[in-house]
């Protein structure tokens, strides 16, 4: 089972900085899913920055989410040091 995602934090490079209840941090390359005609907006990085929680998931205003196992599947755990 996926822990809970509690914070999001937009980092250069279009990447997720994502934070889980079970105090796991990961971090989400979204190119793959920048490349697809549906998302194609979230490539102005002003718009991308607004990324927020919206229930389970992540979601821009507007209105992209990425489904929450894609979130975590496609995500890498890091270390505090390496985001910094």
């Amino acid at each position: 089972m996926i822990p809970k995602l509690f914070q999001v934090k937009p980092l250069e490079g279009y990447r997720l900085l994502l934070e889980y209840s079970n105090g796991e941090k990961r971090i989400l390359d979204t190119s793959y899913w920048l490349e697809k005609p549906m998302y194609q907006e979230l490539k102005n990085v002003t718009l991308f920055n607004t990324v927020k929680i919206s229930g389970i998931t992540v979601m821009w205003v507007n209105g992209q989410d990425i489904a929450p196992d894609d979130l975590y599947e496609y995500s890498l755990p890091v270390a505090v040091s390496v985001i910094i």
